[in-house]
C-alpha cells in the first residue's frame, strides 16, 4: 500500500511516501516559510524519490489537529484534492498522537504530548504505550501538574516542551523531555498509525475529512466578544 503522509500541524513542515510500514523517502523544513511555499515542493519531492506518481497512492494520512489553524487549513485541502485525484481515503491523526506515537514501545514511561495553547494552557494527552490514560483535551498548566505528580516516569514532548518543559522539571525530577530532534511531529511516523486505522475501518472519504481545532481561533473568539 502506497501512504503518503502529510504534516502541517506547527512550525514545521513534512511530507513522507511510505509502502505500508517501510518508509520510501521523507522530506522535512522548519525554515519560517509557510506550509503554502513548502508543502508542494516537499511532496513532489517525496514522489520524485519514491517513485511513484500521485495516481499510485492507496491512502493518504494527515495530521488534523490540534495545531496552527492557518497550517492544518493547508494540509487538509492538500490532501483532499490529491485524495480526490488518487481516488484514495483519508486517515485522519491527531496531531497529539502523533507527538506520542515516537514512544509507543516504551511502556514503562508514560508520555504527556503538549502543545502549547498560550496563556499557561496546553492541548494534551499522555499514554502508557498505544494506552491513552489522560484524554486529549484543553488542560491548565496546574492541571498537567497534577496529573504528572501521580505519574512515575514521564517524557514531555511537543512544543508545549518548549514552553512549560523546565518549569516541570523543577517540580518533578522524574519528569524528561524528549531531545529537539524528536520534540515535533513528523510525517514518517504517520504510516503505522494510518495502516491500522485503515484497517480498522477509521479511513474517511476526501467529502468526510475534517479539522479537530479543540479550541476556536483567537479571530473566531474576537467576534463573539
Amino acid at each position: 500500500m502506497n501512504i503518503l503522509c502529510i504534516d502541517t500541524s506547527g512550525v514545521a513542515c513534512s511530507a513522507a511516501i511510505a509502502k505500508d510500514t517501510k518508509i520510501l523517502t521523507e522530506q522535512y523544513t522548519n525554515n519560517g516559510l509557510t506550509h503554502s511555499a513548502t508543502l508542494m515542493s516537499l511532496i513532489d519531492g517525496c514522489f520524485l524519490r519514491a517513485g511513484i506518481k500521485p495516481a499510485q497512492l492507496d491512502l493518504i494520512a494527515l495530521t488534523v489537529g490540534p495545531g496552527s489553524f492557518t497550517g492544518l487549513r493547508i494540509g487538509m485541502s492538500t490532501a483532499k484534492a490529491l485524495a480526490h485525484s488518487a481516488d484514495c481515503p483519508i486517515v485522519q491523526v491527531s496531531t497529539l498522537e502523533a507527538l506520542a506515537l515516537p514512544y509507543v514501545w516504551a511502556e514503562s514511561t508514560a508520555v504527556c504530548a503538549m502543545i502549547d495553547a498560550r496563556h499557561d494552557r496546553v492541548y494534551a494527552g499522555i499514554w502508557c504505550g498505544k494506552k491513552a490514560v489522560l484524554p486529549e483535551g484543553v488542560y491548565t498548566l496546574d492541571e498537567i501538574s497534577g496529573y504528572l505528580q501521580e505519574k512515575g516516569d514521564v517524557l514531555l514532548t511537543g512544543d508545549g516542551a518548549d514552553a512549560y518543559g523546565k518549569r516541570l522539571q523543577e517540580m518533578y525530577p522524574h519528569v524528561k523531555i524528549a531531545p529537539p530532534a524528536l520534540r515535533y511531529p513528523r510525517a514518517s511516523v504517520l504510516a503505522m498509525a494510518a495502516l491500522e486505522k485503515a484497517a480498522a475501518g477509521q479511513a474517511v472519504s476526501a467529502y468526510d475529512a475534517a479539522l479537530e481545532y479543540m479550541m476556536a481561533s483567537q479571530a473566531e473568539r474576537n467576534l463573539k466578544k
